[in-house]
């Protein structure tokens, strides 16, 4: 099986062409808009702080996660036949997941910077120099590319039962 058929899309008729122009404006919107607040905080000197550095890491990993995601998503509402290779399947699940693991690690080391500016503010220059600010943003990438490229070469490595996707998120339902 060197392709899955994901069988999950319905058919939406001529509204497909409407959904393609807004989800093209919404991913548009995303862009443009991550680009802003990230030339913003590189051009202004006073941004240079460790929180808004953080925030602008949150809009390169926005840029990251939403260029993982938008375009496939594009071609497939244009699309009657949901195709996708093997490869890109991995490569999507990789791009979307590391996306996930990025922004909750970004998320994480903003946590600690304001836990640092709050709770012990005489040390906060000290603990939050610049040195220690590339420290954090480069773990923040460097862990969970590692754990993840680990995973999806264990993952690849498995047999596969089948190349039709009839659900990609599997909700459990009870009945009482």
């Amino acid at each position: 099986f060197y392709t899955f058929n994901l069988t999950v899309f319905m058919k939406i008729g001529h509204y497909s062409y409407l959904a393609f122009v807004f989800v093209l404006l919404l991913y548009g919107f995303i862009l443009s808009a991550n680009l802003i607040i990230i030339l913003t905080v590189l051009r202004e000197k006073t941004l240079h702080q460790p929180m808004y550095i953080f925030i602008a890491l949150l809009c390169v990993n926005s840029l990251y996660g939403s260029t993982g995601f938008f375009p496939r998503f594009l071609t497939d509402l244009l699309s009657d036949r949901h195709l996708i290779s093997r490869s890109a399947c991995f490569t999507q699940i990789f791009v979307i997941y590391t996306y996930g693991s990025y922004e909750i690690n970004i998320l994480g080391i903003m946590a600690y910077d304001r836990y640092i500016a709050v709770c012990q503010p005489l040390h906060y220059h000290r603990k939050m120099s610049s040195k220690n600010v590339v420290k954090l943003s480069v773990l923040v990438w460097i862990f969970p590319t590692c754990y993840l490229t680990i995973s999806i070469i264990m993952t690849i490595r498995l047999p596969l039962c089948g190349n039709n996707i009839q659900k990609i998120y599997y909700l459990s339902s009870r009945k009482s």
